[in-house]
C-alpha cells in the first residue's frame, strides 16, 4: 500500500536504512500511532544539470589527455570519478587498473557492467579482443545519462535487454520513437548519443566532440519524485523481502518539509561525494602521472 509522502512526514518515524544504491534507498519506518512498520522507497534524481556539466567538461579533459597518450581507461564510471570541491570544480578520474594502451589484445577477466558497450557485452569470458578508444566514448556517453538520471538506461548493452534494443533501433534510424529512458533529454544532447553511441566502436566520434555541447540545454524538465511508503505485513527482519535499490545520486532527505527541500538542494547534490569515497577504490592519480601506468596484462 502508497502512501503520499505528507502523510510519511507527518504520522512515521525513520528506524534505520535497510539498503541503499543508484536508485534511491529503503527505510524502515514505524506509524507514530499504531505502531506499524512500514518500508520506504525513496527514488533517487540525477544531479543539477550544470553541476553535471561541470563535472563531465573536466572528466572529458582528463579523457582526452589518455587519447592523446594513445591510452583507453576502460573503467569509467560514477565510483571512478572523485570530487574534491563543493562546487564540483575539483574532480579526479581515478582507477587504471584497467587501462591498455589502444590496440593491445588483452582477454575479457571482469563480469560486464550496465557501462560496458555492447562489444564487451558481446565477448565471452576470456575471450581476447583488441583495446579501442571507442570504448571510452561509450562510457562517458553513459555517465552523462546516469549523473542526470540516477539510473541506468538499460542493464546490459545486449540484445536480450528490451531497452538496449529500443535503444538501437532509434540509434540506427529504424524508428522515429524515442527511446523511453531518453525523452526528458533535449534534441542536442539526444544528437549527441547518438554520436558517441554508434554499435560499432570505430564509427563513434571522438571524445573531443562532447566539447560542442556544453552551452546545450541537456535535460528538458525536472520532475519532482515523492518518496513512496509500502506497509510491512510483518515486523522487519533482516529476512524481509525488500526490493534491491541504490542511492549513489539522492536529492536528499526523504521528509523535508517543501520550503526545507529548496534550502537543501545543494547539500543533496553533495551526498554524491561521500558514497563515491564509500563505495569506491580511492586512488587519485594526476594527469601527469598516467604515463606510469603498469600496461602489462
Amino acid at each position: 500500500m502508497a502512501l503520499k509522502s505528507n502523510d510519511s512526514e507527518r504520522e512515521y518515524d525513520i528506524i534505520k536504512e535497510i539498503g541503499s544504491g543508484d536508485y534511491g534507498k529503503v527505510l524502515l519506518a514505524t506509524h507514530k500511532r499504531t505502531n506499524t512498520q512500514a518500508v520506504e522507497r525513496t527514488e533517487g534524481a540525477g544531479l543539477l544539470e550544470r553541476n553535471a556539466k561541470v563535472i563531465v567538461e573536466q572528466l572529458t579533459k582528463a579523457i582526452e589527455f589518455m587519447h592523446q597518450k594513445n591510452l583507453v581507461h576502460r573503467d569509467i564510471r560514477a565510483e571512478n570519478v572523485l570530487v574534491f570541491a563543493p562546487d564540483f570544480s575539483k574532480i579526479k578520474l581515478t582507477d587504471f587498473g584497467l587501462t591498455r594502451k589502444a590496440g593491445t589484445l588483452v582477454k575479457k577477466r571482469t563480469r560486464s557492467l550496465p557501462t560496458c558497450p555492447p562489444e564487451i557485452w558481446e565477448t565471452l569470458h576470456l575471450e581476447g579482443y583488441h583495446v579501442e578508444l571507442g570504448s571510452d566514448v561509450w562510457q562517458l556517453a553513459m555517465f552523462i545519462f546516469i549523473i542526470t538520471q540516477a539510473r541506468f538506461p538499460w542493464e546490459k548493452a545486449d540484445i536480450t535487454d528490451l531497452k538496449f534494443v529500443e535503444f538501437i533501433d532509434w540509434q540506427k534510424r529504424k524508428t522515429t520513437k524515442l527511446p523511453r529512458e531518453f525523452t526528458r533529454f533535449s534534441t542536442r544532447i539526444l544528437r549527441l548519443f547518438r554520436r558517441l553511441m554508434e554499435v560499432k566502436p570505430n564509427k563513434r566520434y571522438p571524445i573531443t566532440e562532447v566539447n560542442k555541447y556544453f552551452k546545450d540545454q541537456w535535460v528538458k524538465t525536472k520532475v519532482p519524485r515523492s518518496p513512496t511508503m509500502y506497509l510491512a505485513s510483518k515486523p522487519y527482519s533482516q529476512n524481509l523481502d525488500v526490493p534491491s535499490v541504490m542511492i549513489k545520486v539522492c536529492t536528499g532527505q526523504p521528509f523535508l518539509k517543501r520550503e526545507e527541500k529548496k534550502s537543501n538542494k545543494k547539500n543533496a547534490d553533495m551526498l554524491l561525494i561521500f558514497i563515491i569515497l564509500l563505495f569506491s577504490k580511492i586512488l587519485i592519480c594526476n594527469a601527469d602521472e598516467i604515463e606510469n601506468v603498469n600496461l602489462k596484462e
